[in-house]
């Protein structure tokens, strides 16, 4: 869940848009930090959504959709690596807090 500016979680169920965030951008809204490196996101707009479900490969999330998925409010973050987990984690925790985790043995 995306951290408020006072440190508490943001965003609520539903609803919510991805607009403003705290990088001093002014607030205009998720598009605006979407790399340019994609035209066809860098076109579209994340501004009414606010939950983004990630499933990476074992390589976890690349730069670009770790800085994507940090304009989301909250993340559903599904992963088979557990050491690319904790990297992208790391990154994302300077904008959002793991607020719950399950683990799962999919292979018995």
């Amino acid at each position: 869940k995306k951290e408020g500016k006072d440190g508490s979680g943001g965003g609520g169920a539903g609803g919510g848009g991805g607009g403003g965030g705290g990088d001093g951008d002014g607030g205009g809204g998720a598009e605006a930090k979407v790399p340019s490196a994609i035209p066809a996101i860098s076109a579209m707009r994340f501004d009414r959504l606010s939950t983004l479900l990630v499933d990476p490969p074992r390589a976890g999330l690349d730069e670009t959709c770790r800085r994507l998925a940090a304009t989301f409010d909250r993340i559903v973050y599904v992963s088979c690596n557990p050491e690319t987990l904790a990297r992208d984690l790391a990154e994302l925790s300077t904008t959002h807090r793991p607020t719950r985790v399950a683990a799962f043995d999919q292979f018995p």
